[in-house]
């Protein structure tokens, strides 16, 4: 049986405006993160960035493969300083005032294939009209990119907001929801990853907001009418952006299932509802693989996936290094950067965070009105990750490159089962506390998280630009030999105001210790 977690109430009160706190410090973060990064640092950015500008040139979207790298792009990415594929080194960066336009009058490609022509064009689409919005192929490639990380940065602070809802929905508990949506400043890769231009910025937020409107529409008495039509359109959204939504369809079924089922009384009226959400989702996203099938033969095309299957590993073969390997990639790839050396963590610290998600988890399984709920959200990640590993694997046993395409910022268009696990231990350990150590308990995460996250930030950056040119920053400021650390604190400055603004009402939002149940 569903039961109601709470009744609906009008205004802002505390609990509101944490979570708009929440967001503009999560924003504050990632925008800082995309400020001071060097040009095109991020994986895969210069082909990202390069879809955006076919985009905004007027290119479209062509089949996989059959457009090339622009010409322009090769050339941003040269005067940016940056490693161009296939040449050894780095080109000295261009001073920032003679910096070329996002496009240089001409459609001319080079000989390189635009290998995110494989994904459909949701996320490249919206990013091209806001910088088309912002001056289109006149901008400077550098300004450009700001704009498009922008944009990024507002997807993901937005992803963090619909999980509060998610976890505040799931758990019966709005303070649970803070906490758990705060938890992604836990993991130091979250806020770097979601300032790079990429398509997964996009996927990160429609997963969210299919998730939150879904369990709103499990727990919320007497939910809205269009709160299924509108996870439809929202999940349609993510399979318009990148194939991993596609993992993501057995939790939509189940949850939409759960909410009809809740529905005694007007059943029909819900049945009719998840139709619409059907169709909708078909209708914006989910046609874009039937047609992939029906007309290729494959769900996504990719040069690397047809390749011929060798019937025997390639000599040095090993299972069992390859799993260790695998796992330990992942792990460090979820937790930050550690496929660079020069940033990547300290081994002891993904380990660390992972052992304490693993006590965390097996906390929330306590949660009597939430552990199912967990159970069916962590499906999603859990089988991306299995994919990713099994495609490395098989690229393995062929080639023999261990590890290709592990990458644990994969799961977080499912973090909101990472923020539910985080969310749900801290419903069931502060309902134990005495009553002043759970008001206090809180604040005093969510100054713990912000605090962690700023240190993160502060000791990735330092790093990076140990071994970077300053020219190669996108801020004029900084590439000109202007500290950068001045924008840090700067940055900082703002995060503490929003942090302020989300501890004080945090403070005040009240306890809520009667959890809900299936």
């Amino acid at each position: 049986m569903i039961s109601a977690v709470s009744t609906r109430r009008r205004g802002w009160g505390a609990y509101e405006v944490a979570v708009a706190a929440l967001f503009g410090v999560v924003l504050v973060v990632t925008v800082a993160w995309g400020m001071l990064l060097p040009a095109f640092d991020g994986p895969d950015e210069p082909w990202h960035h390069n879809s955006v500008a076919r985009l905004v040139d007027g290119g479209g979207w062509p089949p996989a493969y059959e457009a090339m790298v622009l010409e322009s792009t090769w050339n941003a990415v040269c005067e940016s300083g940056a490693a161009v594929p296939g040449e050894a080194g780095r080109s000295t960066p261009t001073s920032p005032g003679e910096r070329g336009p996002l496009l240089d009058g001409t459609s001319q490609g080079s000989a390189v294939p635009d290998f995110m022509l494989q994904h459909p064009p949701a996320h490249y689409g919206l990013v091209a009209v806001v910088v088309t919005a912002a001056g289109g192929g006149d901008v400077a490639w550098d300004r450009a990119q700001l704009v498009m990380r922008a944009v990024s940065a507002v997807l993901v602070a937005s992803a963090v907001a619909l999980v509060v809802g998610a976890v505040r929905w799931a758990t019966g508990d709005r303070r649970a929801g803070l906490v758990g949506g705060a938890s992604v400043l836990a993991i130091p890769f979250f806020t770097n990853a979601g300032a790079y231009v990429s398509n997964d910025t996009l996927l990160v937020a429609a997963c969210s907001a299919t998730l939150y409107l879904l369990l709103r529409a499990v727990r919320e008495p007497g939910a809205a009418a269009w709160l299924l039509p509108a996870a439809g359109a929202a999940y349609g959204l993510a399979l318009l952006t990148k194939g991993f939504a596609l993992f993501l369809a057995p939790v939509v079924a189940v949850l939409t299932v759960l909410v009809v089922i809740g529905r005694r009384d007007d059943r029909r009226r819900s049945v009719l509802q998840a139709g619409a959400a059907a169709v909708l989702c078909l209708g914006i996203g989910g046609w874009w693989w039937i047609r992939n099938y029906l007309t290729l033969g494959t769900v996504q095309p990719s040069r690397l996936g047809a390749r011929e299957r060798s019937e025997s590993p390639i000599d040095g073969y090993s299972l069992q290094d390859f799993a260790v390997g695998a796992l330990d990639r992942l792990n460090a790839t979820f937790w930050g950067r550690g496929g660079r050396p020069e940033v990547a963590l300290p081994d002891v610290v993904p380990w660390t965070l992972s052992v304490v998600l693993g006590i965390l988890v097996v906390v929330a399984l306590t949660h009597r009105g939430a552990r199912w709920l967990l159970v069916v959200l962590a499906f999603y990640p859990a089988a991306v990750a299995g994919t990713v590993i099994l495609n490395a694997h098989g690229i393995y046993w062929d080639t023999g490159r261990p590890f290709q395409g592990v990458q644990g910022r994969y799961l977080y268009s499912g973090v909101a089962a990472f923020c539910l696990a985080v969310g749900s231990a801290f419903h069931v350990v502060s309902r134990r506390l005495p009553p002043r150590m759970d008001r206090a308990a809180l604040p005093a995460l969510l100054i713990i998280l912000v605090a962690g996250s700023v240190a993160a930030q502060v000791w990735t950056l330092t790093r990076t630009w140990a071994s970077r040119d300053p020219g190669s920053a996108l801020l004029r400021g900084v590439a000109e030999g202007s500290p950068w650390t001045l924008w840090s604190v700067l940055a900082v400055a703002v995060v503490g105001a929003s942090s302020a603004v989300l501890v004080t009402a945090a403070a005040r939002v009240q306890v809520e210790h009667r959890a809900p149940h299936l």
